[in-house]
């Protein structure tokens, strides 16, 4: 009788690690996110009550297709390794909570690149790293519908093409068909536009949409690509130590 005991606990607790894995595991075409307090604090189940502290859980949550939301508070990306961009490796929309507001989304990795389809939708963008302050859709649809970049931080940049480091060593996942940006919004407001990639070469066809926006709220839309902005990182302290935009 004891032995039949210990085997039913034993499954039983088998059975319960199971289920915490197929949970953990499962996909949600919906997930809400906010920075509430902890770099590294991966509290919240990605519910409207329990919003994901970390916007990278809520990555991995999110399924192919699906939509994270960013509550009132913000929401934060960590610094990878000091010189990697934060990779979309799934289609997803990326969207203020409510329409009223437009949450903060704090970027600490060096830019962002894409390997699947995005769109960002009535949210401030902040990056907060002065290396390769630039969106790149490499090869894929990228879609800015209000967005502008926090006047606190920096200036972002878009491009059409993949990202690169110093030395043409490619930061980005593989390339997509065909690139497309997207920008609209009367309170859309980014840097230059770059039909070609930072700091590398791009194959790929690409086009570039503006739409309903102030013209003074773009920088100048070049049909080629560029190197990376020359930035001082021994004197990031100085307040006028700003990455130059590439060139």
């Amino acid at each position: 009788m004891k032995r039949k005991c210990i085997t039913i606990l034993l499954i039983s607790i088998a059975t319960i690690f199971l289920n915490i894995n197929i949970y953990a595991a499962e996909k949600h075409a919906v997930v809400y996110t906010e920075f509430r307090g902890g770099n590294f604090n991966h509290s919240g189940d990605g519910t409207i009550d329990s919003p994901y502290n970390l916007f990278e859980d809520a990555f991995d949550a999110v399924a192919d297709g699906g939509t994270i939301y960013i509550m009132d508070r913000g929401a934060f990306i960590n610094d990878i390794d000091g010189v990697s961009p934060f990779a979309i490796t799934k289609n997803v929309t990326i969207a203020g909570v409510n329409t009223s507001v437009r949450p903060d989304l704090t970027v600490w990795a060096s830019g962002m690149v894409l390997g699947a389809d995005a769109t960002f939708k009535n949210i401030i963008l902040s990056f907060a790293n002065a290396y390769r302050p630039v969106v790149c859709a490499n090869g894929y649809s990228l879609v800015m519908d209000n967005i502008s970049y926090s006047k606190n931080t920096r200036v972002i940049h878009l491009s059409g093409g993949r990202m690169s480091d110093l030395n043409g060593v490619s930061l980005s996942p593989e390339a997509g068909e065909r690139s497309s940006i997207v920008v609209r919004g009367k309170d859309t407001s980014f840097g230059n536009i770059y039909a070609g990639s930072i700091n590398d070469s791009f194959d790929k066809d690409i086009d570039i949409k503006v739409e309903d926006v102030s013209g003074q709220n773009i920088g100048v839309i070049y049909a080629c690509g560029a190197e990376q902005g020359y930035y001082n990182g021994t004197n990031f302290l100085a307040p006028d130590n700003e990455p130059k935009e590439p060139l």
